[in-house]
């Protein structure tokens, strides 16, 4: 049985996707790559937004997401991060992320 991605786990898969295509990519892209729902794209693109990991490119009237430095330098540490952790460890740790009581997503 496959485990729940955790909430930094998503946001990676999310700037992994735009950081594939090498380019500015539109929210039905990035939802299907990164196989999140409309509504957790929403909150989780709002949050890198915040977190200055990705911002918005208009062209021709359309808004497309584009990693950032500080994105990048995210996604680095975290594949890092991860790499270093036994699957027991991995465990413990999206347990540790989602907090006590908190569902995954």
């Amino acid at each position: 049985m496959r485990t729940r991605r955790s909430r930094m786990e998503i946001c990676a898969r999310i700037l992994e996707t735009i950081l594939e295509e090498e380019g500015a990519l539109t929210k039905t892209y990035v939802m299907y790559r990164a196989n999140i729902s409309f509504k957790q794209l929403q909150k989780y693109l709002s949050l890198l937004l915040e977190l200055e990991m990705i911002r918005i490119a208009r062209k021709e009237n359309s808004a497309f997401y584009e990693a950032t430095e500080k994105g990048k330098l995210f996604l680095e540490s975290f594949k890092t991060a991860k790499g270093l952790m036994t699957v027991k460890e991995k465990e413990k740790a999206r347990a540790f992320i989602r907090g006590p009581g908190e569902e995954a997503h």
